[in-house]
Order: structure tokens, then C-alpha cells, then sequence
């Protein structure tokens, strides 16, 4: 029960990790885009 709960426990840590560096990938990939037009990138 205790592995299991562990586990199921790593699975939420992994996820929410996922989640963070999804956020924070798509926040960069935006943020590029602006400095990228702003820059006169048409």
C-alpha cells in the first residue's frame, strides 16, 4: 500500500511538473514572438 501510494504520489508530482514547464514553455514561445515582432520580424 505504501508503493502504491508513492507512486501515485510521483504521478501527481510528474504531472504538475508537466504542467509547469508546458505553462512556462508557451509563456517563452509567446514572450519570442513579441520580442520577435518588435523587433520588425515580419
Amino acid at each position: 500500500a505504501l508503493a502504491l501510494l508513492a507512486q501515485s504520489r510521483e504521478d501527481s508530482v510528474r504531472g504538475a511538473v508537466a504542467a509547469v514547464c508546458a505553462r512556462s514553455a508557451m509563456w517563452a514561445h509567446s514572450l519570442a514572438g513579441v520580442a520577435y515582432s518588435g523587433y520588425g520580424g515580419t
